[in-house]
Formats: structure tokens, C-alpha cells, sequence
């Protein structure tokens, strides 16, 4: 693993991210075998949710099937996929989030309204 850490180094990343990336192989190892092909590796990674932990999980196999030179052209195709995925379902749930909050600030602002108006009959 320490060959693995230098070699995520020597890309670059951040060292949280090497620590994300070592944390996810070690995990998907435990379940599937890190040496599989493409198409089984593929078939292993559909078993983690959609969104983002696939693809961070995604991520981390691509980087180290890069780094053992096996095969790797489908799942680095799939990151990016993953990637668009995973935004898509970011902004749907931040657009349902601000619908829900831009109703709890009209139904605020309606029922102080309509307690301004009570007040004025009293």
C-alpha cells in the first residue's frame, strides 16, 4: 500500500484525498477482489449506491487499477458518467431544498400577514 500512497502523491492529490482513495480500496477489497476485469469490477461497483459513494468508489478503483496498469478504459469512462450523475442528483436535491424552504418563507410571511390583519379588527 505504501507504493500505492506514493504513487497517489506523485499525482498530486490532496492528502485527504489519498486517505479517501487508500480507505475505499481497503474497503472494496474486503468484498470484492481488486484484480477482477473490467466488467466484473463494473458489476462490483453497481453494488454502492448511487450518487456519490459510487462514485468516489468508482474513483478509487480506476486510480489504482491505473496504478497496477490493468485495464481500466471502461471505468474511467464510467467516472465520468458517474460524475455528471452525481451532479444531477446535487442540483435536483438543492432545488427541491430551496422549493421547500422558499414555501416555509411564504407560508412565514402569510400567516404573519395574517396576523397583522387580526390585530387591525381587534
Amino acid at each position: 500500500m505504501d507504493s500505492y500512497k506514493a504513487y497517489l502523491e506523485e499525482q498530486g492529490l490532496a492528502a485527504t484525498t489519498i486517505k479517501n482513495h487508500i480507505r475505499n480500496l481497503t474497503k472494496y477489497s474486503e468484498s470484492f477482489p481488486l484484480n477482477a476485469d473490467q466488467d466484473e469490477t463494473l458489476a462490483n461497483l453497481l453494488t454502492y449506491a448511487d450518487g456519490s459513494p459510487r462514485q468516489t468508489m468508482t474513483s478509487a478503483i480506476s486510480k489504482y487499477r491505473s496504478f497496477m496498469k490493468y485495464e481500466n478504459d471502461k471505468i474511467k469512462a464510467s467516472v465520468d458518467t458517474l460524475k455528471t450523475e452525481t451532479d444531477d442528483i446535487r442540483e435536483f436535491c438543492s432545488d427541491f431544498l430551496n422549493g421547500i424552504i422558499n414555501n416555509i418563507v411564504i407560508n412565514s410571511e402569510l400567516e404573519s400577514t395574517r396576523e397583522s390583519k387580526r390585530k387591525k379588527v381587534e
